[in-house]
């Protein structure tokens, strides 16, 4: 059973929904239902699934995504997901399917947002 809290926020009592922007690290951390429900100072996994391609560089994803793993206690877990342009006709359907809300990257773009993890099997794919 869900129900809807003030503040745009969905929740069961073991999940919830809170919309917030990615970028914004204090209103999502500080969220209500987060602070009830994740404990950072136990091992936990920051998933950030189909999002970072719609983070423009102006707001400095690398930063953004640095500041989550440093919340992470030691253990925990970084999952990104992130579409790759590895030539020019990728390049163009990308584009075309995401227009200008996306912004493209490479593999080695997207390994930076890695840096200072130990990225683990199946590493980067």
């Amino acid at each position: 059973m869900s129900i809807r809290v003030a503040g745009g926020t969905w929740r069961t009592h073991r999940a919830a929904v809170v919309l917030a922007d990615l970028v914004d690290m204090e209103a999502v951390l500080s969220a209500q239902p987060v602070r009830q429900l994740i404990d950072f100072t136990q091992p936990v996994a920051v998933i950030m699934a189909a999002e970072l391609h719609v983070v423009p560089d102006l707001a400095d994803p690398l930063g953004v995504v640095a500041r989550y793993v440093q919340a992470l206690a030691s253990g925990g877990y970084l999952v990104v997901s992130h579409p790759v342009c590895v030539d020019s006709q990728l390049l163009q359907h990308s584009q075309q399917l995401y227009g200008q809300s996306s912004t493209p990257r490479t593999r080695e773009n997207v390994r930076a947002f890695l840096a200072g993890t130990q990225i683990v099997e199946p590493g980067v794919v």
